[in-house]
């Protein structure tokens, strides 16, 4: 037998029923078979009467007499009710029972003139009544509501239940969860068969199936208040499409929903009701807050009694909780218009909170208010967290009277609604405000957020193309700045064809000559699309611009300071473009010190932890580059942001490709072709697992591939490496190319960091020692860890085959040492194996003589240091930071093969 009824998120439930119908069904074909009695507990709306109707559907097909009653609060006090309605349609099978039993049902009914029958008697009468109609046919006893069933039948019942040992009857009741029967309190023992709430997929699906056009807002409104509750889904939803409702404000009451929410409230005092509404009002549910309003309006703190006790409201701490908050919207729904203005005005006028005030406010406000509209503004700019500022930016756009101030509200809504992760939200908010026709600053920062949503949500090559195309387009209008910035950002995600590229920094070149003073984004967004042009103006500007963020981050308010999070992602972007690496780390943490003391930017966040992962491996930080990627791809698939989720992955990959865990599962899930950028550093990545193989055949073809030119240059050096393993003229001709070409960047950009890894490249592929040298002084001044390791690898190791053993150990042990701080244990691993080749022992190195690999001041700091001197006395001694002696202890430890300061006194003695 099948179900005939599709019940959305209640198949498990359905096949359990469907089951014991069966069960029931074949005992009933079999001798002495019998019975069972089930209870399905949900809260009202839960689905509990479909659930019944299903299952009389199937018990139907499987010929099953189905009996029914149901339970009412307004016939809880009638005696017998439930059972007359149950029974009525079979009381002319009565004839065959024995004489007594028939006339206790004939009296009980008043179908003949008697005595009633006691209790246990028609409860007798009623079993064997319901065992002879099952010697012909199974029977299902459908009880809707039994929470409501009047006392008798409640009785009666439970003896029946208890006795269904020899009869094929199956006795299913529908309690609601926090009713009398709440909390298995039910009248006999059953299998419980509960109905939780709908998760949120399943639930945006019966909205769906309601409105299937329902906008974005609403859906998430009614996703976020429903909790799940198949009821509340459907009449929010279709209550919605049904009228103009701002989705901000209160739901609306259906007498539907109302009637099956509400109904236990019916009996509660009517001061009770009063004080039910205020705290549907108040949504922080604070007693301290509450208090004096109720006061206010003549209400005391026993009024709250009749509902603690009924189970509807519970006490904990210092505030009041609805037992499910969709019962606080129930009740603020069916309130009436005097009753929620008595609330909100309660409230408003006793609250210390501005804001709080300013939100009562608004509730009652009939249309246009432009002064509770700028009250929501400020309360926003206060606001604890990003979704609140988004919910009291719509509201104050919706009281908003002139059409340009309501589009800068909507404007700002969808920047914040962007940063919380709600990308539907964002785009819904940013056609409403464009729709407006906006003035130029607002229509600028629609065309940035815009921008930042779709370089996370991914964009169609041809469409990204169109867009930068318009941005160039709009040279010359008020508009172009943000535009062409914006088309600066898409530019450093995709492989730009040659011409367009030239549009858009002509286009750019353009606007900056007309801009006075200079505009710092439009600079940084040059070298974003072409670094080499322009870079001393930007390496120049760059620090200042850092200096004046960091002053926002410290001065802006709780939600702006969000507003400095595109400036600081785009200088640490153009530090990258510059090959800037202390001053990307320093971007980086800038930002995250921004979204530290923020809550709810998870879009921000997300975004923060994917774009980093290049510049912390950079840093010698492949741990926390693991780690951040891991949570930013969880996040990226939770906001459903595939391009961002892409990134994440790609990042995870190069950093595996240090680590060496987990690269062929990051690379094999990420989606493909996502961005040029993130194409290259999934590229890079596999390069750099061929190297560590010495597959230098399969690394070259990946690395020469590199269509990303920041990428294409970090890689260049490990581009020399493979082509001098393939030990093919062709490949290393072509390798001496890009490094002449990376060469020329670095000097333009004035870049220690490239500059360390074209050297590496030229080293590697000419045997050249002072290459070797200049390298690793570079890395050194650059702080790029990895760099350098790779650098003393590759040069201790041509020392040890050329026989400089000793020169070599200085430079191996030291690669040893970094390569394992940084967390890349198989580059540890090849320079160990290096390090044994040239005579030194895992695990106990050899004999140093620290006079002669130490300078005279790392001598001194190492001799302070093991006296058990700190950093900051050493500091005080030498005159300088206690960071300056860290950095010199970094540098002591592998020049002595050691690895902690507790190794200093052995190795200087």
């Amino acid at each position: 037998m099948t179900l005939t009824r599709v019940l959305p998120g209640r198949e498990t439930q359905m096949a359990r029923l469907g089951d014991l119908v069966d069960q029931v069904a074949g005992t009933g074909r079999a001798a002495g078979g019998g019975g069972a009695a089930v209870a399905v507990v949900g809260e009202a709306g839960a689905g509990k009467t479909a659930v019944l109707d299903a299952v009389a559907d199937r018990a139907r097909d499987g010929g099953f007499l189905t009996l029914r009653c149901t339970g009412l609060s307004c016939e809880t006090g009638t005696t017998g009710a439930g059972l007359h309605e149950l029974l009525h349609g079979v009381l002319d099978r009565a004839t065959g029972l024995p004489p007594d039993r028939q006339a206790a049902l004939d009296a009980y009914f008043g179908r003949h003139d008697g005595p009633p029958p006691s209790r246990l008697t028609l409860c007798l009468a009623t079993l064997e009544l319901l065992e002879e109609v099952a010697r012909h046919a199974p029977v299902l006893i459908l009880v809707d509501d039994l929470q409501w069933l009047d006392q008798l039948t409640t009785d009666v019942l439970t003896f029946v239940a208890r006795r269904l040992r020899t009869a094929p009857i199956l006795v299913i009741a529908g309690v609601r969860s926090g009713g009398p029967a709440t909390d298995r309190n039910l009248p006999w023992p059953v299998t419980a068969v509960d109905l939780p709430p709908l998760p949120e997929p399943v639930a945006l699906d019966v909205i769906r199936a309601a409105v299937p056009d329902l906008d974005v807002a609403a859906t998430r409104r009614i996703l976020a208040v429903a909790e799940g509750n198949p009821l509340a889904l459907r009449e929010f939803a279709v209550a919605f499409a049904g009228g103009d409702l701002d989705p901000d404000g209160p739901l609306p009451a259906t007498r539907r929903l109302t009637g099956s929410l509400l109904a236990e409230l019916d009996l509660l005092p009517r001061p009770t009701h009063r004080f039910l509404v205020l705290v549907a009002a108040s949504d922080r549910n604070l007693l301290p807050e509450l208090m004096p309003a109720a006061a206010r309006i003549g209400l005391r703190p026993e009024d709250l009694d009749p509902a603690e006790r009924s189970g509807v409201l519970r006490v904990t701490g210092d505030r009041l909780y609805f037992r499910r908050p969709l019962l606080r919207h129930a009740v603020y729904a069916a309130a009436t218009w005097s009753q929620r203005t008595e609330a909100h005005t309660a409230l408003a006028d006793t609250t210390l909170d501005a804001g709080r005030a300013a939100w009562h406010r608004s509730a009652l406000a009939g249309g246009d208010d432009e002064d509770v509209a700028g009250d929501l503004e400020k309360a926003a700019g206060r606001a604890a967290s990003l979704t609140e500022a988004v919910r009291l930016l719509r509201r104050a756009a919706a009281l908003t009277p002139a059409p340009r101030t309501r589009a800068a509200r909507l404007a700002a809504a969808a920047e914040l609604a962007r940063r919380g992760g709600y990308p539907a939200e964002t785009r819904e908010l940013i056609d409403a405000a464009t729709a407006l026709a906006p003035a130029p600053p607002v229509a600028g920062r629609l065309i940035l957020t815009r921008a930042v949503l779709a370089l996370a949500e991914g964009l169609d090559p041809a469409v990204a193309v169109d867009t930068i195309e318009t941005a160039v387009r709009s040279v010359g209008s008020e508009t172009a700045g943000p535009a062409l910035a914006a088309a600066g950002a898409l530019a450093w995600h995709l492989d730009l064809p040659g011409r367009l590229r030239d549009d858009l920094v002509r286009g750019l070149d353009e606007t900056l000559a007309a801009a006075d003073p200079p505009d710092d984004m439009l600079i940084m967004a040059r070298t974003w699309v072409d670094p080499s042009a322009g870079a001393a103006d930007a390496r120049r500007r760059l620090p200042s611009v850092l200096t004046g963020l960091k002053d926002q981050v410290l001065s802006d308010g709780t939600w702006r300071r969000h507003e400095t999070t595109h400036l600081l992602v785009a200088a640490a972007r153009t530090a990258e473009s510059l090959h800037d690496l202390p001053t990307a780390v320093r971007c980086w943490e800038l930002l995250a010190d921004a979204l530290t003391v923020t809550r709810g930017a998870t879009g921000d966040e997300a975004h923060r932890l994917a774009d980093q992962a290049p510049t912390r491996v950079a840093a010698g930080r492949i741990n926390d580059a693991l780690a951040e990627t891991v949570r930013a791809r969880t996040l990226g698939e939770e906001l459903g942001l595939p391009r961002l989720t892409a990134l994440a992955i790609a990042g995870h990959a190069l950093a595996s490709a240090w680590a060496g865990a987990g690269l062929a599962t990051a690379v094999a899930a990420g989606p493909a072709a996502a961005s040029a950028y993130v194409d290259a550093l999934t590229g890079w990545a596999a390069g750099l697992v061929a190297l560590r193989h010495e597959d230098y055949a399969g690394a070259y073809s990946r690395l020469i591939a590199l269509d990303h030119r920041t990428t294409a240059w970090n890689a260049v050096g490990d581009l020399a490496e493979a082509a001098a393993g393939t030990q093919e003229p062709a490949l290393a001709a072509t390798a001496r190319d890009r490094l002449t070409r990376a060469g020329r960047a670095a000097e333009a950009f004035d870049s220690d960091h490239l500059r360390a890894v074209v050297l590496r490249g030229r080293a590697v592929l000419d045997s050249a020692d002072d290459c070797f040298t200049e390298s690793a002084a570079a890395a050194r001044r650059a702080g790029a860890a990895l760099e350098l390791a790779r650098t003393l690898l590759a040069h201790g190791t041509r020392l040890r085959r050329t026989g400089s053993v000793v020169a070599a150990r200085g430079h191996l042990g030291e690669a040893h040492f970094l390569f394992t701080s940084a967390g890349a244990g198989p580059w540890a691993q090849k320079a160990a194996a290096e390090l044994r080749a040239a005579g030194v022992t895992q695990g106990r190195p050899a004999a140093v003589d620290a006079a002669e690999v130490l300078s005279p001041q790392e001598l001194r700091i190492a001799m302070m240091a093991a006296r058990g001197m700190t950093n900051q006395e050493i500091a005080a001694e030498m005159v300088c930071s206690h960071r300056t002696v860290g950095s010199y202890l970094y540098r002591i430890f592998p020049k002595l093969a050691i690895t902690n300061r507790a190794q200093l006194r052995e190795a200087l003695a």
